[in-house]
């Protein structure tokens, strides 16, 4: 459980720093949005 939470984490983080090459603030925001309500997710399971 520990290492699918762990994998689970680096798959988001890697997508958080692809959005970093997102030029429209709006699906920027979005995905955001929708990233940190996955990370409290993630983080509940742990």
């Amino acid at each position: 459980m520990e290492e699918t939470r762990k994998a689970l984490c680096e798959l988001f983080d890697e997508m958080l720093g692809n959005m970093r090459f997102f030029k429209k603030k709006t699906y920027e925001d979005f995905f955001k949005s929708a990233y940190d309500s996955h990370k409290d997710m993630i983080a509940s399971l742990a």
